[in-house]
Formats: structure tokens, sequence, C-alpha cells
């Protein structure tokens, strides 16, 4: 998570940094004395709190809030200033100068429960266009097959655009050790974010649990730790 403090004084925004350090020590504290610099940081760290100074020497704060916003919609938007003459309507709330410590950490809480709200928002719209897609019957048939055992080869009925960690995990496969993509007959170039298609081959190597493996068996290392974490490994 990040934070950025926008104002042209440097007193002023050194006086917001430091209340911002009061927070869980997790978040990325960036400041910007003009706009351009706040749209950088902004593209680049998309923060999930900021605080603008209205009165910018070198840009309107309504303007330079509606830049902003197309680039973080989910953030919460601080006013900073002590002239409320100056129509706030746009803005989440205000901080004043120099800014109130209980103030600031509690629109820095009301960015954290934002935060979760639209990925939990996210998260429900997925799943409500993933059973669509099931429902509605977009599948395609991919082959999976077994390294260990090349003869047993059986095809399932993936949902259209699923990836190769997609497939994966619709397998419920929790020790694959590596994986290859045949598409006609010949072996791709294949990570987790690639896109299967109709009739491919998904190859994989599997770990078998302790009790089914060998003594003699080797033991080989986890194939990766994020296909590890997606699979449930």
């Amino acid at each position: 998570m990040a934070i950025l403090i926008i104002d042209s004084c440097e007193a002023s925004r050194h006086q917001a940094v430091t209340i911002g350090k009061w927070t869980d020590g997790r978040q990325k504290l960036e400041q910007a004395d003009t706009a351009a610099k706040a749209l950088d940081f902004a593209i680049r760290d998309e923060p999930q709190l900021i605080v603008i100074d209205p009165s910018m020497t070198d840009s309107d704060g309504q303007s330079l809030y509606v830049k902003l916003h197309r680039v973080a919609p989910e953030a919460v938007f601080l006013a900073y200033t002590n002239d409320r003459t100056i129509p706030l309507d746009t803005f989440d709330g205000a901080l004043g100068k120099p800014p109130s410590k209980i103030e600031f950490l509690r629109y820095y809480q009301l960015s954290k429960k934002r935060r979760i709200e639209r990925s939990q928002d996210k998260m429900s719209q997925h799943h409500a266009t993933y059973k669509e897609k099931a429902d509605n019957g977009e599948r395609m048939p991919i082959l999976v097959r077994l390294r260990s055992e090349p003869e047993l080869q059986f095809s399932i009925p993936f949902l259209i655009g699923c990836s190769v960690k997609d497939a994966l995990r619709q397998l419920g496969k929790s020790m694959v050790l590596n994986f290859e993509v045949l598409r006609s007959g010949t072996a791709i170039s294949a990570t987790e974010s690639t896109r299967m298609e109709p009739m491919d081959v998904l190859v994989l190597t599997v770990e078998l649990p302790a009790r089914f493996a060998s003594p003699t068996t080797t033991p080989q290392p986890a194939y990766s730790a994020t296909l590890g974490a997606a699979l449930n490994v």
C-alpha cells in the first residue's frame, strides 16, 4: 500500500509525511511538489490514500483530483488545506495544516477498509463470471496426460480462455512438479499464464504422496512457489 502527499510547500509535505509514519509501517510514503510528479507516482504505485493541497501553485486541485482519480479510482482522497471556502465535494474528507494524527489515521483505516471491500467485490464478480460461463457451457476440450503413465490420456472440458494455472487449479493437483503443453503434437514454450487452446495436451509430472512413493525415489523440489501456493501445496 502507498500513501501520496501532494503539496508545493515542503514544510507542509514534511508534516503530513511525519504523521503518515504513525500508520502500520507497511505502506510506502511518497511526496510530490508538482502535478506532473504526483501523476508519475500515482501511475507507478497506485496509492490507496492521496492527500492533495487544492491550492497547488502549478495546478488546480479539482483538475488534479480528476486526473489522479482516473489512475487510482479506489483511493481515498483528502484535501490538505485550512481554507474551508474551497469546494471539497469530490474529496472523501479534509485535513488541516498541521494535520491531526487521529484524523490521518482514521482516513488511513478507511482506505484499508475500502481496499478490502473493492478486492472482495472483484472476487465476487470473478466468481459470478466463472459460474456464468460454466452454466452457459462455454467450455473446450483439453487433453491431460501424466508423464509417468503416457498411455493414460483423458479429455476434460475446461472453460474457454483458461490459462495453464486455471487448468491446474481445476484439476486439483496438489503436488505438480512440472508441466508441458503440447499443441498439434509439438511441445510449446508455456508458462502458468499461457492460454490453453482446444485439444491442447497438458502433460503433468506429479509427485506421489509419501505413502505411495518408492523407498528409492529421489525427492524433487516443488516446481514453483507461485504454482504451489495456487495449488495449496
